[in-house]
């Protein structure tokens, strides 16, 4: 329900600021994406598991970088290398 009214009140801003097409092109991208998570989390999942597996814990690796404008954002990734190998460097 948290989704549903948060598209609801995107769609009420878009409406206001009268630019609809990049509003629906934004909705679009969201339920892509939202689309996507779905059908992958299985692979997600299996990725998940194999990461924990072989290389231990903690499975993803997070990273604050400079977003649009230089506003910082977390991207999360699936670790790759052991602690070990990234120690050297």
């Amino acid at each position: 329900m948290a989704v549903i009214s948060r598209i609801l009140s995107y769609l009420a801003i878009i409406e206001r600021k009268g630019n609809v097409r990049a509003g629906i092109k934004r909705l679009i991208d969201i339920a892509t994406v939202f689309l996507c998570a779905v059908i992958l989390s299985p692979l997600f999942l299996l990725v998940a598991l194999i990461v924990r597996f072989s290389l231990g814990s903690p499975v993803l690796f997070c990273q604050v970088r400079p977003g649009l404008g230089g506003k910082p954002f977390t991207i999360y990734k699936f670790r790759t290398m052991n602690v070990s190998r990234g120690r050297g460097t």
